[in-house]
């Protein structure tokens, strides 16, 4: 649904034999209940890149509210990406879906925090298209109550 509804997104590139020194933090602020938003994030590491990412959600409402978004992450050979997702424990509906695509000797370390809601869920896809790539897809869920997180 979001490759539908949202034409653009955020894109960011990081040269080869780039490394960031300090996390990059995506922040989504939720200002007005029930709304749907449809962010969509694409990253590009160049070859022997580093970098960290925190994504993290904070709803200034206590209302429903529905998030769809979509990250995308290209790894160029012997490129290192460290992928945080922070949830702030009152989304009502979100689903996020987390693409890579990793070439040789590449990494790719998610961690998913949440406290769930009505309908969590995070959908991973990795593709290790060289020798040598790693994934690890992480996730701490401190659920309470009806609520809900799906991996």
């Amino acid at each position: 649904l979001n490759y539908v509804l949202q034409q653009e997104g955020g894109f960011i590139y990081l040269p080869p034999r780039t490394v960031c020194e300090k996390p990059v933090q995506i922040l989504h602020v939720i200002t007005d209940s029930g709304v749907a938003v449809f962010p969509k994030l694409h990253f590009f590491l160049g070859s022997q890149s580093q970098i960290e990412v925190v994504s993290k959600k904070v709803a200034m409402t206590k209302e429903p509210y529905w998030i769809n978004q979509v990250t995308d992450f290209s790894l160029e050979d012997d490129a290192h990406l460290r992928y945080y997702q922070v949830d702030d424990g009152v989304d009502k509906w979100h689903f996020e879906a987390v693409r890579a695509s990793l070439k040789r000797n590449s990494t790719c370390k998610t961690v998913a925090v949440t406290e769930g809601g009505d309908g969590i869920r995070f959908d991973y896809k990795v593709a290790l298209n060289g020798e040598n790539g790693e994934a690890a897809l992480n996730g701490v869920w401190m659920l309470d109550g009806n609520n809900e997180a799906h991996s």
